[in-house]
């Protein structure tokens, strides 16, 4: 089921992945451009690598933008892993607190940024838009389509209400409504240095790792080309739902539900599945003369808040793994509420049960 290509061009070296279809059979064409001599043993031992099995492909956007140290490092760590494929298609600035904000005034620039590494782009746009132009049918990364989207690692935290003006969580969001398997991640604190760092990536690829064991390749209905109701949809109940757990992972393949995590700066290790917390911020407008801004503000934090919400965790040490509704209320595409509290439910090693 794989056809192999091979020709000679004085270009970089750059390996390209295209979906064809062949007597309506799928196949995957490899086009190998070739600065030096590579005889054809060595050519042979290449393709034999690339064809042991097959390839899970990861869409990588955030809203810091293409040039984060943090998206780059875990770009790095992922391409290391064994038969995973990156692309990133990022904000070409930073886009932080943007919400779900789309470009719908004008175009927006693509740039491929070879300095960089391959398959890395940035956009003129948000982090939504970054989903959609690499996701629907005739973007970047629709055909074939990746296996997971992970939106950061993001510098700062996304806990609380903040997911709602989070552009890291919107990209995710964006791409779970598409149809894809979404994480949204962040390096919780103000503390960016290399161990940091290094500990959000960790906790990401344990994260990731897992989902790309258990994921399917292709996602079963990407860009929600047809447009129907899934049963998790439909359950009334529990009772109605023979295997809550595989109900759940089916949610999440299908984009109905979302995970945001949330790593500490001094990670204990641990993964714990948290809930939202309630905060509210304090002192937030300052002015001066004929100027106004969000200032530097402090933060309350409510009394009655569970000890595995998302804030406290964090505060403890752990990471925490939230996860959160795709779709608005009332939508019919919203997973019922008890198998959201199931999503929530914590296995031994401290990720979702599911």
């Amino acid at each position: 089921d794989k056809l192999w290509i091979w020709y000679k061009c004085p270009a970089t070296l750059h390996g390209l992945m295209n979906k064809v279809a062949m007597g309506g059979t799928a196949c995957f064409v490899e086009v190998i451009l070739l600065r030096s001599k590579v005889s054809s043993r060595q050519f042979v031992r290449l393709a034999a690598s690339r064809a042991m099995g097959p390839w899970r492909r990861v869409l990588l956007t955030n809203d810091d933008g293409y040039a984060s140290p943090a998206l780059l490092k875990l770009r790095e760590a992922l391409e290391k892993g064994e038969k995973v494929e990156t692309t990133v298609v990022a904000p070409n600035s930073n886009q932080s607190a943007c919400g779900q904000r789309l470009t719908l005034t004008g175009r927006m620039d693509l740039t491929n940024h070879c300095e960089i590494g391959q398959r890395v782009y940035s956009i003129t746009g948000s982090p939504s838009d970054c989903a959609i132009l690499a996701l629907d049918p005739g973007g970047i990364m629709h055909d074939p389509p990746p296996t997971l989207v992970v939106s950061g690692i993001n510098l700062g935290s996304n806990m609380s209400h903040d997911v709602l003006y989070s552009g890291t969580f919107a990209g995710a969001r964006q791409a779970a409504m598409l149809g894809y398997p979404a994480i949204a991640t962040s390096l919780a604190g103000d503390d960016f240095s290399e161990k940091s760092l290094a500990a959000a990536v960790d906790a990401t690829m344990s994260i990731t790792h897992r989902l790309l064991e258990i994921l399917p390749i292709r996602p079963e209905n990407p860009s929600r080309q047809e447009l129907k109701r899934q049963p998790h949809n439909m359950y009334a109940n529990s009772s109605a739902c023979e295997d809550i757990n595989m109900a759940v992972f089916h949610a999440f393949r299908c984009g109905d539900i979302v995970l945001n995590v949330n790593t500490p700066c001094k990670w204990s290790g641990n993964f714990q599945c948290t809930s939202l917390a309630a905060i509210a911020y304090r002192d937030t407008v300052q002015r001066d003369n004929h100027e106004m801004w969000l200032g530097e503000v402090s933060v309350e934090l409510l009394k009655e808040n569970s000890k595995s919400s998302d804030v406290l965790v964090g505060a403890a040490g752990d990471c925490s793994i939230s996860t959160l509704q795709t779709w608005p209320e009332s939508h019919p595409f919203r997973v019922p509420e008890f198998l959201l509290e199931a999503a929530r439910m914590q296995g031994p090693n401290g990720l979702p049960a599911w």
